[in-house]
């Protein structure tokens, strides 16, 4: 019936709910650009957006960002593993009320971490708006941070490690990222960190990090879909409104250096295929760039009918499988296209990408819709 995310919490496939989370991504840059916008503050300082969308028929996605993410940790994988740990359990409910609570009413729970922020989202009929509504704020709030669950999770973590870091795709990003930004930077490293800083990682560091960036200041909220906004802005106000503001977080991102001349890694490895990677420095994550970006990296390399599928697998059929995406960093950004070819044509492959990138100045408008 239901199944066990990889951050182990049950959850329910609507068939939407990504589409819902990226819209949600979209939509909140561009609150922030426009005052137009139906946007509140609730009196402990959290920000929530509502977006009525009755096209979504009785669904509604409910995804909190949290500033800081891998930026502001100490030891790596300090981020990834707290967001881990927190749905297991909070001040009211064990991870098998918890599991009830999403089961009966039908809740999809993800949560995200990358190098910015933390995110949680919850994909439910807006009949149960309200239980995700308290449930989410228990999870942000009041999780219980168990020993056992964390030296269970801490032994998961690290076997789950040992094998995404054996992965070609893992281990040839991780080297074009440390290319782009440098040995030590928060951004060249793995969201995971490594089996040592895991081992190293103890339940007071989780505690700290959660009591510093997880409060109603340092939280944007916001809720998509078919619901009316005043329903939907006094379920918030009661559930989330009554935990205390804290203190306001300031942030500064490091500064890098972005490449000034080509520049070639190779990575030699046993392996059938040949993975090839390119990176191109971009602005970080802005209101203005993020739909242009974005659309570009759609055009590239996502989908059969992309521009990557046409060049390289239509055309010359050299490639297994391609992609392009924009990852969104609030601090220098960039774009990565990357291709699995024939270890033989690699050159050709290159060649092929690099042709398609320069190309985008003829950009159509029937390609653009």
């Amino acid at each position: 019936m239901g199944k066990i995310h990889k951050n182990r919490c049950l959850l329910f496939r609507f068939p939407n709910a990504e589409k819902m989370r990226k819209l949600f991504l979209l939509l909140l840059f561009l609150s922030l650009a426009f005052s137009s916008a139906l946007k509140s503050q609730l009196p402990n300082g959290l920000t929530v957006i509502v977006f009525p969308r009755k096209e979504v028929n009785q669904l509604v996605n409910i995804t909190v960002v949290i500033k800081g993410g891998s930026l502001v940790e100490k030891t790596p994988g300090a981020a990834s593993f707290l967001l881990r740990l927190m749905p297991l359990g909070t001040k009211n409910h064990t991870k098998d009320q918890i599991q009830r609570i999403l089961e009966d009413n039908l809740i999809d729970l993800q949560t995200e971490v990358n190098e910015n922020y933390w995110s949680l989202s919850l994909t439910c009929p807006n009949s149960s708006l309200g239980e995700a509504i308290k449930l989410l704020g228990e999870i942000l709030f009041q999780p219980l941070f168990d020993e056992y669950d964390f030296e269970r999770e801490k032994r998961k973590a690290i076997s789950e490690l040992e094998d995404i870091s054996s992965r070609p795709f893992i281990s040839a990003y991780a080297r074009l990222r440390e290319s782009l930004y440098g040995t030590g930077h928060p951004y060249a490293r793995l969201i995971n960190g490594t089996k040592e800083s895991l081992q190293s990682l103890n339940l007071e560091e989780l505690r700290s990090l959660h009591l510093t960036y997880f409060q109603p200041q340092n939280i944007f909220l916001a809720i998509v879909g078919d619901v009316q906004q005043e329903k939907a802005m006094e379920e918030v106000t009661n559930s989330l409104s009554r935990f205390p503001k804290g203190e306001r977080i300031s942030f500064s991102y490091p500064f890098y250096y972005p490449l000034v001349r080509p520049e070639v890694d190779v990575m030699e490895r046993p392996s059938t295929f040949a993975y090839l990677f390119i990176g191109i420095p971009l602005p970080g994550l802005n209101p203005q760039d993020y739909p242009t970006f974005e659309v570009i990296a759609t055009l590239l390399g996502q989908g059969t009918s992309s521009r990557l599928a046409k060049a390289l697998r239509w055309r010359m059929g050299i490639s297994y499988d391609f992609g392009a995406l924009y990852p969104p960093f609030l601090g220098k950004s960039h774009l990565l296209v990357w291709a699995v070819v024939d270890p033989l044509r690699v050159e050709e492959a290159k060649e092929a990408i690099l042709n398609e990138i320069t190309s985008l100045d003829d950009l159509g408008q029937k390609e653009l819709e």
